[in-house]
């Protein structure tokens, strides 16, 4: 069964309208009926009924809130305020059990962009444009009510007689715990949200790394410099480079996937093309390679003989092997 939402925002912006646009597009493109101004409204045609009949139509509503929204909302000014005015209307009737309005924040806070009526209300958070993708797959769940956590069924009250008495039902309930959880890793280990949530988070981290790169270079008497591009990134450091290399058999998918990091004798590039003299090609200075599982708390890490890390960790990471290697280089001088 189709899902038809309506998306109310306040045009603060041609920045901003496109990013509605964009999210719009996501969302349609991913099965849910999308009503949009910007689809649907065009010279001569009345905005008030459009308004008002959107409303009536949807399933549900995503609201999209900055300062500009919470500003006309709550002042009742112009198309948003005459929106809110129903909206609020509608949700009084039905805030104990609001299955109906979806509040997005995109810009600011909740002091600077949640008008009053919403403020009691959870809001789902898209304010980091380098997590779209990962957030809009997100609203998808909440939008058809597919929380990533299910609730398990109700089970049966125990015995407490028999269980003082028989830890054979200690011991079973365990197992049967274990497997579940097993279970749920399973399925997000093989889900395309892992993946994206694996990219969203890489992309994350080179950029941290980039920018410490600059940081450590204007501390530090050491030269730093970084570059990155999708699946790579290299970090150069005193005439030595670390190279990371997200390795994949799909991008959608985490099986066979690797997270290799190299250090070479050289400061090399992201062009891999680069001609090289015979006898003064770089020379491996050692690598370790790590593959994704999924932890008991449900969260990608990454794992080798020798160590396991979280993505967030990378950053400290990168540098810090770097960093041995230079010191190795230093002494051998």
């Amino acid at each position: 069964m189709t899902t038809t939402t309506f998306i109310s925002y306040s045009w603060d912006s041609e920045e901003h309208k496109n990013w509605v646009r964009k999210l719009a597009d996501y969302l349609q493109n991913n099965g849910i009926e999308i009503i949009l101004d910007q689809y649907d409204l065009s010279a001569g045609k009345n905005m008030t009924l459009f308004m008002e009949s959107s409303l009536e139509k949807a399933d549900k509503v995503i609201l999209i809130l900055t300062p500009n929204f919470k500003s006309k909302s709550d002042s009742r000014q112009s198309g948003v305020g005459y929106e809110y005015s129903m909206i609020s209307a509608e949700l009084f009737e039905i805030q104990h059990e609001n299955d109906k309005f979806i509040p997005i924040l995109r810009i600011g806070n909740k002091q600077s962009s949640i008008p009053k009526f919403l403020t009691s209300f959870v809001y789902h958070d898209m304010t980091r444009d380098d997590r779209f993708n990962s957030d809009a797959f997100e609203l998808i769940r909440i939008i058809l009510n597919e929380p990533k956590i299910s609730k398990p069924s109700l089970g049966s009250i125990p015995n407490f007689e028999i269980e003082k008495k028989d830890p054979i039902v200690e011991i079973a309930s365990a197992i049967v715990s274990k497997q579940n959880i097993e279970r749920q890793k399973e399925r997000y280990f093989e889900s395309r949200e892992a993946a994206q949530q694996c990219y969203d988070d890489l992309q994350d981290a080179f950029a941290q790394i980039d920018k410490k790169a600059t940081e450590y270079r204007e501390k530090t008497g050491l030269f730093f410099s970084a570059e990155f591009k999708q699946w790579r990134l290299i970090l150069v450091s005193e005439g030595l480079s670390l190279n990371i290399y997200y390795s994949h058999f799909s991008p959608g998918y985490l099986e066979k996937a690797e997270l290799i990091i190299t250090v070479w004798d050289k400061p090399l590039g992201l062009n891999r093309d680069i001609f090289y003299f015979k006898g003064e090609e770089p020379v491996e200075l050692g690598h370790i390679t790590f593959i994704p599982k999924v932890n008991d708390k449900i969260e990608i890490v990454w794992t080798s003989s020798k160590k396991e890390i979280k993505i967030s960790e990378l950053k400290t990471f990168a540098f810090e092997m770097l960093l041995e290697y230079v010191k190795k280089a230093k002494n051998m001088h």
